[in-house]
């Protein structure tokens, strides 16, 4: 094997798979380098035979049958024929692996001789000369440092675009950066502002809450005044209980007198209203639980009242509520029957209404038609029809009403104090209204202008007749009054026989004037609210009579001192 040349060592390096490391192919291999690795290869690791033999099985199928076919006592000639088709070292290797030893021989003998791979005289004239090792060593240096620099340059061109993308990256990431930054800039000033609003609503709350601190403060001391002006007042309750006591009994004095017939000749006794609540309640009393099932009767309904009294056949009078007309659409003087229901309380039976005949029974109210007009210090409606009839007005429709107008009243012959206007028509001129009677100046005043215009003309027609002293031996003082209105008072109660002093305003000393008084009118009109507590509390303390007018006419005046002289 160590004459194997140039040329034949590598296809037999390639044949048996021998190859140095660093190296892909045995032909690339210096014939230096080649040739000393084949060497220690050879003699340090035997030939595999059977890789050997699958190799030229793949190689040359024919080949080991060719190889087997030689007759015993083979030539060389006869193993230049089988030359001809495969090359002599497939054949040399074919031989060396056959089972005969004549061909192993054969074999050993070709290779002693180096016939196979010595060249021909042609083939070494016709080949290059043997390159100089160190040439060999220069040209793989100069093609190693060529594959170098291409494999150097591919990497440079991929580096650079590579680097071209990680520009592009970056850009993309400064443009993100940017927009984020923006964003970023605008939640700040977003933050900003709401930082500010927020600041200026705490400042907002801040003073809101020393205001509310500071009225809060406030808000306690006035409940502290008010809660020692509720102990005064309480104090100054309990002080007046009597005069709450008197005061009482005066109402229900001048109840009575508005029930009387207005003309009054002589004081008589009124005649006491029928207490339904009262009956009811004694008629219960009597016969505890025992109602009649069944009762009928004629409705009748107040003027000023919204309720009805049902009095019925078996002797009761029945209360009927509001709600109970409403829903039955009952009126005065119609027939109702009712079925016992139950009690609404201990003694006071329940009953279910319903209508039987609608005006079944004559009605207690009336409507008129006339004017309104004064007689004998009384304000009232006079008939046109009849001057005789003459309805006085309660005082609740005094401020509505002037004297001169003409209006539609009902009025209740049971309750004549429970007169209603209904409608206001027209303002009677002066030369429709009765010459005798007083006149009204033109215009439509109010209340009050009403009585004293109405105070000054009867005071005139009473110098041209006999005034009846109704007021003799009677002191009165009325405290409040105008200037202008002074005369007129005491012009009307000294001419009816009594004596007068007026009080503009709060005197130094009121204790004298209200003890030589009968009575004390005052003038709630015209008096100052200082000098209204004083009077009330010095006429409470004397316990002398105290009146209030309707309005600050000298009719209204009149009228609570003849109502006080015809009581006593």
């Amino acid at each position: 094997m160590g004459n194997l040349g140039p040329g034949e060592l590598p296809q037999v390096c390639a044949w048996f798979g021998i190859c140095p490391p660093g190296f892909r192919n045995p032909e690339k291999v210096p014939y230096p380098v080649l040739k000393s690795f084949f060497q220690k290869k050879a003699l340090s690791s035997p030939v595999d035979a059977a890789k050997l033999i699958r190799q030229i099985r793949s190689e040359f199928p024919g080949l080991e049958d060719r190889v087997a076919s030689l007759p015993w006592g083979c030539t060389i000639e006869d193993v230049q024929t089988i030359d001809k088709e495969a090359d002599l070292g497939h054949v040399v290797a074919g031989l060396l692996l056959s089972e005969r030893e004549d061909l192993k021989q054969l074999a050993l003998q070709i290779m002693e001789e180096n016939l196979p791979f010595e060249l021909n005289p042609e083939q070494q004239k016709l080949a290059p000369p043997a390159a100089n090792p160190l040439e060999k060593e220069n040209r793989r240096l100069s093609r190693l440092v060529e594959s170098l620099k291409n494999s150097i340059r591919k990497k440079e061109e991929k580096w650079q675009r590579e680097l071209s993308k990680l520009r592009d990256e970056i850009k993309q990431l400064k443009k993100a950066v940017k927009a984020e930054a923006a964003k970023a800039k605008e939640r700040v000033a977003v933050l900003e502002r709401t930082l500010r609003q927020e600041q200026s609503l705490s400042r907002d709350a801040s003073r809101a809450l020393a205001l509310a601190e500071r009225n809060l403060g406030r808000t306690q001391e006035k409940l502290k005044k008010l809660e020692f002006e509720n102990l005064q007042l309480r104090e100054l309750n309990g002080s007046h209980k009597d005069t709450i006591r008197d005061l009482t009994e005066e109402v229900d004095r001048l109840n009575g007198l508005l029930s009387s017939p207005p003309a009054r000749p002589e004081p008589a006794e009124p005649e006491p209203v029928k207490d339904f609540e009262a009956d009811s309640v004694a008629d219960s009393a009597e016969s505890p639980g025992e109602y009649p099932p069944v009762v009928s009767g004629i409705l009748q309904i107040p003027v000023r009242s919204r309720f009805g009294i049902l009095s019925a056949e078996q002797g009761l009078d029945l209360f009927v509520s509001e709600k109970i007309l409403y829903n039955i659409g009952a009126k005065d003087g119609d027939e109702l029957e009712g079925h016992l229901v139950g009690e609404y309380a201990p003694g006071l039976p329940q009953y279910r209404y319903r209508v039987v005949r609608k005006q079944a029974g004559p009605s207690n109210q009336r409507e008129l038609l006339g004017i309104v007009e004064e007689r004998s210090g009384w304000i009232g409606v006079r008939d046109l029809h009849d001057d005789e009839l003459f309805i006085p007005l309660h005082a609740y429709e005094l401020p509505n009403v002037s004297i001169g107008d003409v209006v539609t009243v009902l009025f209740d012959i049971t309750h004549p104090h429970n007169n209603r206007i209904l409608t206001n028509h027209q303002h009677m001129p002066q030369e429709d209204v009765v010459p005798h009677r007083p006149r009204r100046k033109s215009g439509k005043p109010s209340a009050k202008s009403g009585d004293s215009a109405g105070g000054e003309s009867a005071a005139k027609v009473e110098d041209s007749q006999a005034i009846e002293q109704t007021l003799e031996g009677l002191h009165v003082l009325i405290c409040g009054a105008q200037s202008n209105m002074v005369t007129s008072y005491e012009e009307a109660i000294r001419s009816r026989g009594g004596t007068v002093k007026v009080l503009e305003n709060q005197p130094a000393s009121l204790q004298p004037l209200v003890a030589k008084a009968d009575i004390i009118i005052c003038n709630i009109h015209q008096i100052s609210h200082p000098f209204f507590w004083v009077v009330k509390g010095e006429a409470v303390r004397q316990k002398k009579p105290l009146r209030y007018p309707i309005s600050g006419g000298v009719s209204a005046i009149l009228r609570e001192a003849e109502m006080y002289a015809a009581g006593n």
